[in-house]
């Protein structure tokens, strides 16, 4: 289907049953553009609504301008504060698979 197009594909596949996994590619690097924003954003609000609390002032400030600006120095910012990084922390899985989660199958890569 892909042969006549430009472009590199990479695709991976695991059976949460038996472990079994195989990568087409997998070594492949691709640019993520803007969509690691949104898992960014998506882990941070999860974290805080199961946490019972807020964004401060300044992460909503970056929060915004990461997504309605694209700002990738906001998007930085936020995932350099502790535990944001999709993936990274146990909850972000409720929203990717039926449990248990085949590690490294949740969004992000965690």
């Amino acid at each position: 289907m892909l042969r006549h197009q430009a472009g590199s594909l990479a695709v991976g596949v695991a059976d949460p049953a038996t472990g079994a996994a195989t990568t087409y590619h997998g070594g492949q690097r691709f640019d993520t553009a803007s969509i690691v924003k949104a898992d960014i954003l998506a882990v941070l609000l999860l974290q805080h609504q199961q946490l019972g609390t807020w964004l401060t002032p300044h992460d909503q400030d970056l929060a915004a301008a990461m997504i309605d600006d694209s700002d990738n120095a906001a998007a930085t910012a936020l995932w350099t504060l502790p535990k944001a990084r999709p993936g990274s922390w146990p909850a972000t899985r409720c929203w990717a698979c039926t449990p248990p989660c085949p590690p490294g199958t949740a969004p992000g890569g965690g």
